[in-house]
């Protein structure tokens, strides 16, 4: 649910409901759990950036957190080749603080993407890669074997590799969709004033 009363909120909403075709991506941080019956399992941090219907994810290494020099490093190495044919893109992304240092902010100016600095803080709803997160979270759970034994962290990683080659082979033109209809997004959330949409 959107957070639509804060002050960057309406100009966002604005923007995006008389923007022209851009390329909009969305990135985020999202926590795997290596499961057991019990719900209980070590965490694998994953970084995921979707562009136009495709989700590209990063795993970070075990024990590391997101940080200003690794969100940098992805940058520069990373966004690169998953922005190939990709001509001024803008990126959607949370406002966590080391998201915005200034090693990531040069990182992103040096690759040729604008980040969009002025939407609302805590805005799941117009952010497309929620839905795609959702996607990998039902084929991971359609994958899982069961059973007591906790999942080694190699299998695990193995498994959200390829779910995520399967979501984006079968719901790439859902995903595709979602990444597109901004315009659709703000004018639901702006209609409904920061409450709860259907996204």
């Amino acid at each position: 649910m959107p957070t639509w009363n804060t002050p960057n909120a309406k100009p966002w909403g604005q923007w995006c409901i008389g923007c022209k075709r851009q390329q909009i991506l969305y990135t985020q941080t999202a926590l795997g759990l290596l499961h057991t019956k019990k719900a209980q399992g070590e965490c694998v941090r994953v970084w995921g950036l979707l562009v136009d219907g495709h989700l590209h994810i990063s795993i970070l290494e075990k024990g590391t957190v997101m940080n200003r020099w690794e969100y940098a490093w992805l940058i520069k190495h990373r966004f690169p080749q998953w922005l190939k044919g990709k001509s001024w893109p803008v990126v959607i992304q949370d406002h966590e603080r080391c998201l915005w240092c200034d090693e990531p902010t040069k990182a992103m100016e040096s690759i040729g993407v604008q980040v969009l600095d002025w939407h609302p803080c805590y805005s799941p709803d117009l952010n497309a890669i929620e839905n795609a997160w959702s996607f990998l979270r039902k084929r991971l759970d359609a994958t899982h074997l069961g059973g007591d034994e906790l999942e080694r962290r190699e299998a695990f990683v193995a498994r959200l590799r390829a779910a995520t080659a399967w979501i984006n082979k079968h719901h790439y033109s859902g995903m595709r969709s979602l990444c597109r209809n901004q315009k659709e997004r703000a004018a639901d959330v702006k209609y409904y004033e920061g409450a709860r949409t259907t996204w």
